[in-house]
């Protein structure tokens, strides 16, 4: 039952939203006194819907409508459809609530409906008052979204379209023009990005006509505050399609200038297209360049409040902070990241994380025997921060000198736990396959140091290519 549309959208709601909307069942369909008892029965279960078993189908239509005890377990199922059909008419009325609720509001979006509502009956005196107004406060609104220029798109148009045609209008007409087209470009622009990163689209052409400003040009500072987004996107798709170093220091740079006046969401967004790029750049042995700077971004990441949009941090994404300044050397920031950060994390596992941390700062300083006691009998629910543990774990046996064969058991215990945890495929796991693949040539010293290091320069995804590459450069084999 839990699965159901109903519970899809109800589960949405905010806790106060959920006696609004008892309120409006009861406004608007309080004749339906078994949609009332329905709802009364589902609301004692918010927000814990998932698993619940007394949500089971057959054993809320008890529950609610009460059949008589002696009812066949087999019309009991049938008799329940009554059930699934009363939460079909409540998916119904949420939806409506939900509606009522975004026209009532006093925001641009309940303004907009308002306006197709005014244009649709003909009031063109009151559409063309509305219209003005709501193009104004469009243009003022802060830290825009794309869908806000979408919004501002059609503000632009419906105000336009009520100025009088005459030669002192031009002005206004012209504003709204530039209104539009900025609007159209950063929309089209973030859907290029999307296209591009996934499926390297060629450059734009001529026809394209988007004037892409030079990465070597320093923006007017009142065009930044206005059009910062365009500047972004603009020299994003850039840098999508170039890879050059020069695009990604011009959108870090733009980036810290306007942090403050772009949408949040915005903000996750073009931040995690520099992750992206970071981490390709990384994998492509262009760590010398690319280390520094993926660190760089994280500590602009934590400024901008980036990792903690949802009110906390996971788990894997501060291990991954932790491990990038490590890689840079920057074990005194590393510590005190563990240190004033770890209470983003959910308190439970958050102990295991600072063991695996620790036993990351001290591997990159080579202080093994300190290893050794931090990762001992560390288990985590999560598989990708279990391959961290298990790969660090043959690389403290192998820094230590151990016998080829216990490493080689805990090769296949590694392995062997990959293939279980192989679907759906990752990246990740991907990489630790590769790992132990090369590791184990490591060990057997069945081929030559040329052909093991070309063998850790060529895996597409690698776990410790960086160790791997020094292990293989100290290597000896045949």
């Amino acid at each position: 039952m839990e699965k159901s549309k109903f519970f899809t959208l109800l589960r949405t709601l905010k806790a106060p939203e959920i006696p609004s909307f008892q309120k409006y069942l009861k406004q608007m369909h309080g004749g339906d006194e078994v949609a009332q008892r329905v709802f009364d029965y589902i609301r004692k279960f918010y927000p814990h819907f998932e698993k619940e078993p007394k949500l089971e189908l057959t054993y809320a239509y008890r529950k609610i409508y009460k059949p008589a005890t002696s009812m066949a377990e087999k019309d009991l199922v049938k008799s329940s459809k009554n059930l699934s059909n009363k939460l079909s008419e409540l998916h119904l009325w949420l939806k409506d609530f939900l509606l009522v609720e975004k026209a009532h509001r006093e925001d641009l979006e309940g303004q907009a409906l308002w306006l197709r509502v005014l244009e649709e009956r003909g009031l063109q005196s009151e559409h063309a008052k509305l219209a003005a107004s709501h193009y104004l406060q469009t243009q003022a609104a802060p830290q825009k979204t794309t869908h806000d220029y979408l919004l501002e798109l059609a503000a632009s148009y419906a105000h336009y379209d009520h100025l009088p045609l005459t030669k002192p209008a031009v002005y206004d007409m012209q504003q709204c023009l530039t209104t539009l087209e900025t609007g159209a470009e950063i929309v089209s622009l973030k859907m290029r990005c999307r296209m591009a990163n996934i499926n390297r689209q060629p450059a734009l052409t001529k026809a394209d006509n988007l004037n892409l400003v030079p990465a070597s040009e320093k923006p007017d500072p009142e065009v930044l505050q206005e059009d910062a987004l365009l500047l972004l996107y603009r020299e994003l798709y850039q840098l999508i399609e170039s890879e050059e170093l020069e695009h990604y220091e011009h959108i870090v740079s733009l980036l810290a200038e306007s942090a403050d006046v772009l949408n949040p969401d915005e903000l996750h967004g073009i931040f995690g297209y520099l992750q992206n790029f970071v981490s390709i750049q990384m994998r492509k042995d262009k760590q010398d360049v690319y280390l520094q700077k993926s660190h760089e971004l994280n500590i602009f990441g934590l400024q901008h409040h980036i990792f903690t949009r949802q009110s906390g941090m996971h788990k894997r994404q501060f291990a991954n902070i932790v491990n990038v300044a490590c890689s840079a050397n920057d074990f005194v920031w590393a510590e005190d990241f563990i240190t004033d950060k770890i209470a983003l994390l959910p308190d439970n596992g958050r102990e295991e994380i600072k063991r695996l941390c620790r036993a990351m700062i001290h591997m990159f300083k080579k202080e093994f025997e300190q290893v050794k006691p931090l990762l001992s009998g560390l288990e985590f629910d999560d598989p990708h921060m279990n391959i961290r543990v298990r790969a660090m774990t043959i690389q403290l046996y192998i820094e230590q000198k151990a016998d080829n064969y216990i490493c080689l058991d805990h090769c296949e215990n590694f392995r062997l736990m990959l293939i279980r945890h192989q679907k759906p495929s990752s990246g990740s796991v991907d990489a630790a396959f590769a790992f132990v693949r090369l590791v184990k040539v490591l060990l057997q010293e069945n081929v030559t140091r040329q052909e093991l290091l070309e063998r850790v320069e060529k895996e597409p995804v690698l776990f410790m290519r960086s160790w791997l590459k020094e292990k293989a450069e100290q290597y000896k084999g045949r």
